[in-house]
């Protein structure tokens, strides 16, 4: 009686993906200008290698930083902060790997400045682009009927974050005694287009009748460990 609910996880792997791309431009505008615009094969092919690993410890540290949480994503003032930290990060990471690297035809301490900047300002504009073309999805009508820590986090996240996919107009808790009228109450009032419960809870079998009767309303029922592990993935 559950059903999956849509995430912006895809949505998380192209960014990445473009992300690390962009890391890639950062570094050519970088020996743009460390280079005076008279770089050659040579000069690129020199800092492939370094600056490819760099590449991939920054979305490592990108990926730590939670630029592409659910609730960062649409949230410029947010993205900006942490993509700052996880650049301290990097830059960090970056002059141990070129003390251990030691390469004495590389210059890390002006390349690698003007690619921490390069990089944190094309990938910010990346969010900004994204936050710009991209629809913030509807949020579809939901009653959850659950208690516990989950449950309560679950009912938080619906107000603070509108990608979640869904708003929670009413909360039942399954171990009231009149149960099974609050929900008739509720569906019929509010119409909610989700219904999320726990299925686990001894309660909920005293509602099954009630419950039966939406599925053929095209109602949505999600469990809510299930959505619980998605949203906050884990």
């Amino acid at each position: 009686m559950t059903a999956s609910l849509s995430t912006v996880r895809n949505d998380r792997y192209i960014l990445a993906l473009i992300d690390f791309v962009a890391l890639y431009l950062a570094l050519f505008l970088t020996l743009l200008i460390r280079y005076d615009g008279s770089f050659t094969y040579n000069t690129v092919s020199l800092h492939a290698f370094p600056f490819t690993v760099i590449s991939l410890f920054s979305i490592l540290a990108y990926y730590i930083a939670g630029i592409y949480e659910r609730n960062v994503v649409y949230n410029l003032k947010k993205t900006a902060g942490r993509l700052g930290n996880a650049e301290i990060a990097i830059a960090l990471g970056a002059i141990v790997f070129f003390y251990l690297y030691n390469n004495p035809s590389i210059t890390p301490k002006t390349t690698l400045t003007l690619y921490v900047a390069f990089s944190y300002i094309i990938v910010f504009l990346i969010r900004l682009i994204y936050a710009r073309l991209s629809s913030r999805p509807t949020p579809m009508s939901a009653i959850l009927i659950a208690n516990g820590r989950e449950a309560d986090e679950l009912f938080s996240r619906s107000v603070e974050d509108s990608t979640l996919g869904m708003r929670f107009i009413g909360r039942i808790d399954p171990a009231d005694v009149a149960l099974e009228e609050r929900v008739k109450d509720m569906i019929e009032r509010n119409n909610p287009s989700v219904i999320v419960i726990d299925n686990g809870h001894p309660g909920t079998a005293k509602i099954l009748p009630v419950l039966y009767e939406s599925i053929f309303s095209s109602k949505r029922f999600i469990d809510v460990q299930t959505l619980y592990e998605e949203v906050f993935e884990r």
